[in-house]
């Protein structure tokens, strides 16, 4: 068999294996980059499919090997907010905003009127 092009090559390839295997992967790529902007997470995803093929010339024998690599959408992480306290730590609440008084409210006894 003649091969004639990057195609017939893919095909050909550990019998036809290495196709199967691409097809696989890029489906599971398709799902999870769908998924993502489905439910939402995120407006965009995107995740890679990359093949590398050595074409090795052995005393006229050609040898053809071929190396893989999937990389799926990543979940973007959430956000948490500090801010920088005096003495260069971390800290959960903003040293510019004013802070309230804050007094308990002792509940008044409810006087009900039968009329």
């Amino acid at each position: 068999m003649e091969v004639k092009g990057i195609t017939d090559l893919l095909k050909n390839m550990e019998d036809g294996q290495l196709e199967v295997d691409l097809t696989d992967e890029l489906s599971k790529i398709v799902k999870a980059v769908g998924k993502m902007v489905e439910d939402g997470t995120t407006k965009t995803a995107k995740g890679t499919l990359s093949i590398t093929l050595d074409i090795v010339n052995e005393q006229g024998v050609f040898y053809v090997l071929s190396k893989t690599k999937t990389s799926l959408p990543v979940m973007p992480r959430r956000k948490s907010i500090y801010y920088k306290s005096g003495d260069g730590n971390l800290i959960t609440e903003n040293p510019n905003q004013l802070k309230l008084p804050i007094a308990v409210v002792q509940e008044m006894p409810r006087i009900v009127n039968n009329a």
